[in-house]
């Protein structure tokens, strides 16, 4: 099996793995979101905008995506794990 690479449905491992890859893509679009924050936030020039504070910056954004996908869902993961193993519940038409 491939490094990162999800099994089979009914395999073991399945479950967990697919769970695992959906929180890794909440996480990145956690960060997506983090990104576009920032570059919202306007420069005022009291601290230096070096490439190493970019660089620790965007360190320590990654790592609080993968945390707060991990530890504090914003529920992405545990919809795309519903959709894939079928649990998802049915979702009604708008009637509007």
């Amino acid at each position: 099996m491939n490094r990162g690479a999800v099994p089979a449905p009914g395999t073991p491992g399945y479950a967990r793995a697919l769970h695992k890859a959906a929180a890794d893509f909440e996480g990145v679009l956690i960060a997506k979101m983090f990104e576009v924050m920032r570059a919202s936030v306007p420069k005022d020039g009291l601290l230096d905008d070096g490439m190493e504070k970019g660089t620790y910056e965007d360190m320590l954004f990654t790592q609080l995506s993968r945390v707060s996908a991990e530890t504090q869902s914003v529920g992405i993961a545990d919809m795309l794990y519903r959709s894939f193993t079928g649990d998802a519940p049915a979702i009604e038409p708008n009637k509007g």
